[in-house]
């Protein structure tokens, strides 16, 4: 029994530390079965919902003003959710179940895309158990982000609704219609209403400069705050499922890292029976040295990462040649982790190019919500893309080899779609840029919608679709034949 063992905690402590203390949590409670996590993912699931429900009641305190105390205000709001099972008991009941089978796929989903992520020398099914007891045993987490999240929701938005209901502007009298169809009394009529819609303008513009730093701004800071919120609880369930675990060792032979063929019974300085592949180039101490970037010290990250992502695009079959099966999961984690702010900031700035290609107007002066709110709402989809295209990727290749009776490659698989982000990170430059051209050459669309069915619209995605897909296919080709050459590796 080692001290991992020794130190086990109780699942419920995850209700307190999963969000603290992620990875420490996962370390100490691997022994818990599936049944007890997802008693603790039911558990923090209906404390979640009572988070929401005293969120309800304190936003409706704040903006009613009511004499009522909180517990009665949210008394109060339990009351109208249970009318509405007495009023409509099979919708609410539909609306209820669906919103639980959404829960427990979302979850289901995480648990799939996060298994490549922590995936040891096992099988997919123990890479998958782990992933979901730690999803479940992450929920937790969820109680405290929508806790903080929806303080400051709550927050801005009773804040800008009291604001609204001021009555700040002056009433504009608007001018009555002539009873008489004298053309003069008309055209005075028209310049009374132009005058009176002349100056209502005026005063919704001096109410829009007045306006406090809450209300002009409040879209934007809650977009950033729930933004926040789910980055918090992603990078605690990344730090969870790949969390130190202890895997009981594999018994496989030595195998010809060209063929697959069981090298147990021949010497070191023969040759493969079955391709003639030196020993020595499949078991000798030079056989898969790793890449540079395992070798790195402070100072020289951004050298390496560079070097190490255009070798991998330029050479893949090099890199499935030096990776090595037992290495230490950190280096490639903390490689894949720093493309991903860069592809942020990518999509940040494709979302601002295609404003200011299809408006021609700053989005910084005139909507600055597109700038801060909007924007990195993109960026952050755009992270969730390229998390799913690489774990997606790695799970693809992993089975299509497992089909093929070959080991279960999913570390290796996970190794070299990491080592392959410098590709994404030009994929993704190469679809934002596609994008502020389908915006930029929007009347050559509307030329070539009029001599074709298509419309304008049309003609302008597929012109940013299918390169992105020919992308998309291209990322995948580069890890196979990564994979494809690690699948016989023996260190």
């Amino acid at each position: 029994m080692t001290v991992w063992d020794q130190q086990r905690w109780p699942p419920i402590t995850a209700l307190l530390t999963s969000w603290l203390m992620p990875a420490r949590t996962a370390e100490r409670t691997n022994h818990v079965s599936l049944r007890s996590a997802y008693s603790i993912h039911w558990l923090a699931a209906l404390l979640t919902v009572a988070a929401i429900t005293v969120l309800v009641a304190w936003e409706e305190q704040l903006y009613l003003g009511t004499e009522r105390d909180f517990m009665g205000q949210v008394a109060r709001v339990i009351e109208d959710v249970l009318r509405e099972f007495v009023r409509q008991p099979f919708m609410a009941m539909a609306v209820t179940v669906g919103i639980i089978l959404w829960v427990e796929a979302t979850f289901l989903g995480l648990a799939f895309l996060a298994t490549p992520w922590g995936a040891r020398d096992e099988s997919m099914r123990a890479s998958f158990k782990h992933a979901l007891r730690r999803t479940w045993m992450q929920t937790p987490h969820v109680v405290v982000a929508v806790l903080l999240a929806g303080t400051c929701v709550v927050q801005i938005d009773t804040a800008t609704s009291l604001w609204r209901r001021e009555p700040v502007m002056r009433a504009v009298p608007q001018p009555s219609g002539p009873r008489s169809v004298n053309p003069e009394a008309w055209i005075r009529y028209d310049k009374e209403l132009e005058s009176a819609q002349e100056e209502f303008r005026h005063q919704f513009e001096l109410r829009r400069q007045v306006r406090p730093w809450y209300v002009r701004y409040g879209e934007e800071m809650i977009a950033i705050a729930c933004i926040a919120a789910s980055v918090w609880f992603l990078v605690a369930l990344a730090r969870a499922v790949g969390a130190w675990r202890s895997v009981p060792p594999s018994d496989r032979p030595p195998t010809c890292e060209s063929c697959g063929y069981n090298l147990i019974a021949t010497a070191a300085d023969a040759r493969c029976p079955e391709c003639g592949t030196p020993v020595a180039e499949s078991l000798g101490p030079d056989v898969r040295p790793g890449l540079p970037w395992q070798s790195r010290r402070w100072g020289t990250y951004h050298v390496l990462w560079r070097n190490t992502a255009l070798g991998t695009i330029r050479r893949p079959r090099q890199l499935g040649q030096r990776i090595q099966r037992f290495a230490d999961p950190r280096h490639f984690r903390v490689f894949f982790l720093l493309h991903l702010p860069v592809v942020f900031v990518i999509a940040w700035a494709g979302i601002l190019g295609c404003y200011a290609a299809q408006t021609g107007r700053n989005p910084f002066v005139r909507e600055p919500e597109v700038a801060w709110a909007l924007a990195p709402a993109v960026g952050g989809f755009a992270i969730a893309i390229d998390l799913m295209l690489v774990m997606c990727t790695t799970w693809l290749l992993s089975l299509s080899h497992r089909l093929q009776g070959i080991r279960n490659l999913m570390p290796l698989a996970m190794q070299v779609a990491a080592y392959m982000c410098g590709y994404l990170v030009l994929f993704f430059g190469f679809v934002a840029t596609l994008g502020v051209l389908a915006f930029a050459l929007k009347d050559l669309w509307k030329e070539i919608g009029r001599t074709s069915n298509l419309g304008a619209a049309s003609v302008g995605f597929l012109f940013w679709l299918i390169p992105t897909v020919i992308g998309i296919v291209g990322y995948v080709s580069l890890v196979r034949r990564g994979v494809s050459t690690a699948r016989y590796a023996n260190r």
